[in-house]
């Protein structure tokens, strides 16, 4: 079984259970196990079922770290073929896209710049609402030529919106990110239609 959830936020993980013995099955203990590297995460059920009957157990982890976590869910039932008694599971958890949008053209009444409709379009929530839902992680940087550029290794996506100097612009943050491969750099079309009429 594999699941792919968001990182940083408690997952669930759902398991049925046949009780394939003559015997009914009664509040036995289910454990869920996952490791990733070397963390550990250990969470345990109670599962109960007819004789031929199955149920299904839910497990609530805690916020899980980006990557993939593998491991078993388990029953421990004292029969005569234990090999049927753990199904292996794993969990790819995916961290947000970190997006950094440089705006070139920030202004006072945010409504009417560029950089606010590619933000909010990224963002997928409205302004001043929390957005732990959204697909990406967003950073508004007000861009001016003497701007001082971030660490680009903590950057997925670099948009550049309304940089007069697009040439320029894409140089110095192309140097900047040069040894991140990998990384994404997207410039609004708009830009570059300016850039090559210049």
């Amino acid at each position: 079984v594999s699941l792919l959830t968001a990182a940083d936020r408690p997952t669930t993980v759902q398991a049925t259970i046949l009780n394939a013995q003559p015997l009914s099955l009664d509040r036995e203990t289910v454990h869920l196990r996952l490791t990733n590297e070397n963390k550990v995460v250990n969470v345990p059920a109670v599962a109960s079922a007819a004789p031929g009957a199955s149920t299904t157990v839910s497990f609530e982890t805690p916020p899980l770290g980006a990557g993939l976590w593998q491991g078993t869910v388990s029953v421990a039932v004292k029969d005569a073929l234990r090999l049927d008694n753990s199904r292996h599971v794993a969990v790819y958890v995916a961290r947000k896209p970190r997006v950094l949008l440089v705006d070139g053209a920030s202004r006072n009444i945010a409504v009417i710049g560029e950089g606010y409709f590619l933000e909010t379009a990224l963002r997928l929530t409205p302004s001043g609402e929390p957005d732990a839902d959204g697909p990406f992680r967003v950073v508004v940087l007000p861009y001016a030529g003497d701007a001082r550029l971030p660490d680009l290794s903590q950057v997925d996506v670099l948009v550049l919106a309304n940089v007069a100097d697009i040439r320029a612009a894409a140089r110095r943050f192309s140097r900047r990110r040069a040894s991140h491969a990998g990384r994404h750099l997207a410039r609004p079309r708009r830009e570059l239609q300016r850039a090559a009429l210049r």
